[in-house]
């Protein structure tokens, strides 16, 4: 317990001159999805009909909040933080005619957590510069939602993966 104390204490008395920042952003994220759009492949290619990807996980909006701490008793260049993020994506294999239609989506959903660390180039008053580096720790789950509707019956599943 001492020791945690201590520590709040040494990395309270460290930023005393420093400014706090709290960021809200929203971007555009793009995806690879390498492996994902073979899974698309395999479901569109292995069965008797003729299923055409739809949506192969288009770029989508992503969130960010963030905080920082620009400076410390010693150094007030650095800059210390963490953010967190969340963004989806998703892809659409479908077939339909007269008859019915089937369909399986791939919903990817990501939120995003980890320290960012920087140094500020520039102290102007209205133009700062800095670089900072961002890195994260990612946890992503997946839901795969099909329907098939013949007729007037429809059926629907749905497998989720964390």
């Amino acid at each position: 317990m001492k020791r945690l104390i201590l520590y709040f204490l040494f990395v309270t008395s460290t930023f005393v001159n420093a400014q706090s920042y709290i960021t809200v952003e929203a971007g555009i994220a793009t995806f690879n999805m390498k492996d994902m759009k073979l899974l698309q492949k395999n479901i569109s290619t292995d069965n008797d009909l003729d299923l055409e990807i739809v949506q192969d996980f288009p770029a989508y909006l992503q969130y960010l909040l963030g905080f920082k701490q620009v400076g410390t008793a010693n150094n007030d260049k650095l800059i210390f933080g963490g953010i967190l993020s969340f963004t989806s994506t998703g892809g659409r294999v479908a077939y339909s005619d007269f008859s019915g239609s089937i369909k399986a989506d791939q919903l990817i959903n990501v939120f995003s957590v980890g320290p960012q660390i920087g140094y500020k180039l520039s102290n102007y008053d209205k133009l700062n510069v800095a670089i900072e580096a961002i890195t994260s720790f990612d946890l992503t789950s997946m839901e795969i939602k099909s329907s098939l509707i013949l007729g007037n019956q429809n059926t629907t599943s749905s497998e989720k993966f964390s």
